[in-house]
C-alpha cells in the first residue's frame, strides 16, 4: 500500500518549471509612477529656481520654445528644427562613416589575433585623445577644400563615434564562447567565412547595436562642441552665438534641453531597433 501511495504521489507531482534568465534580468524594472514622480519633482525644483530668478519659469520657456519652433529666431532667420537638422546631418555623415569602418575592423581584430596585436598599439594610442583635440589638425588637412569647417566637424564626429563602436564589437567577438566555434567546425564549417557568418556575426549583434548607440551619443556631444568653433548654424553654433550676444539665457536653456531630448530620442530609437533585431537580448 505504501508503495502504491508513493507512486501515485510521484505521478501527481508536476515538474517545477525553471525560468530562463536573460542578460539584464537582474535589473529591477521601475514602475511607471516612479518615472512620473521624478518628472514632477524636476518641474517642482525648476519652478522654485524660477521664483528665485535663477532661470525662467517653465511657462515662459514653453512660450519661447513654441516661438522658436514655429517662427524661428529673428536674428538668424532659422527655426529650431532647422538648426537641429543641420547638426543631425553632420552627425549622420560622421557617425555613419565611423560605423562603416569600426564594425568590420572590430570583427576582424577580435577574430584574428595577429591583426589585433599589430593594430592594438595604434588603437590604444589614439583612443585616449579627445576628439576636440583633432580640430586644429582637421583645419590643416582640409584647408584647401570647400567648406573646411564642415569637414572638420565630420572628422571630429568620426573620431568620437569610432572608438565606442569599435571597442564594443571587438570585445564581443573576443568573448564568443570557443565551444560554439568548435561545434560549428564539427558540424561542417571548414572556412573562416562560414564561422564569421554563421557563428560570430549572430553572437555580436547586440554588442554592435550597443556600440552604435554609444557612438551616436558621443558623436552628438562632439558635433555640439565642434560647432562652437564655427561653420553652419547648427544647434551648437546657436548656443555659442547666444552666449556671445549675452542676455538670452532662456533661448540657451531651450537649446540645451533640445540637445538632451534629441540625444534621448536617438538612444531610445536604437534600443527599439535592438529589441526588434535581437529579441533574445534584454535591452
Amino acid at each position: 500500500m505504501s508503495r502504491l501511495t508513493t507512486d501515485q504521489n510521484i505521478k501527481k507531482t508536476e515538474p517545477r518549471r525553471i525560468r530562463k534568465s536573460r542578460p539584464g534580468d537582474y535589473r529591477r524594472q521601475l514602475p511607471p509612477w516612479e518615472g512620473g514622480a521624478a518628472g514632477l519633482f524636476a518641474l517642482f525644483i525648476w519652478q522654485i529656481s524660477a521664483n528665485l530668478e535663477f532661470v525662467a519659469s517653465p511657462y515662459i520657456l514653453s512660450q519661447k520654445f513654441a516661438g522658436l519652433v514655429l517662427e524661428g529666431d529673428p536674428l538668424y532667420n532659422l527655426t529650431l528644427l532647422q538648426m537641429l537638422g543641420t547638426s543631425l546631418t553632420t552627425l549622420l555623415a560622421g557617425a555613419g562613416s565611423a560605423f562603416i569602418v569600426a564594425i568590420p575592423l572590430g570583427i576582424l581584430m577580435g577574430y584574428f589575433r595577429d591583426l589585433s596585436r599589430f593594430l592594438n598599439l595604434y588603437i590604444s594610442l589614439c583612443r585616449p585623445i579627445p576628439p576636440m583635440a583633432w580640430i586644429p589638425v582637421g583645419y590643416i588637412l582640409f584647408a584647401g577644400m570647400p567648406q573646411p569647417t564642415l569637414w572638420v566637424q565630420i572628422m571630429v564626429v568620426f573620431v568620437g563615434a569610432f572608438f565606442p563602436s569599435f571597442t564594443a564589437t571587438a570585445h564581443a567577438v573576443q568573448s564568443v564562447d570557443p565551444i560554439l566555434i568548435e561545434a560549428a567546425q564539427t558540424l561542417g564549417a571548414r572556412h573562416e567565412r562560414q564561422i564569421l557568418c554563421k557563428v560570430l556575426l549572430p553572437s555580436v549583434i547586440p554588442a554592435v547595436i550597443s556600440g552604435i548607440r554609444s557612438g551616436l551619443g558621443v558623436g552628438w556631444m562632439c558635433i555640439i562642441g565642434a560647432e562652437f568653433v564655427g561653420g553652419r548654424m547648427g544647434i551648437g553654433a546657436y548656443i555659442w552665438s547666444l552666449y556671445t550676444i549675452g542676455g538670452r539665457m532662456s533661448q540657451i536653456m531651450i537649446a540645451i534641453l533640445c540637445v538632451g531630448i534629441v540625444g534621448l530620442m536617438m538612444n531610445e530609437g536604437i534600443s527599439l531597433i535592438g529589441r526588434r533585431i535581437a529579441r533574445w537580448y534584454s535591452w
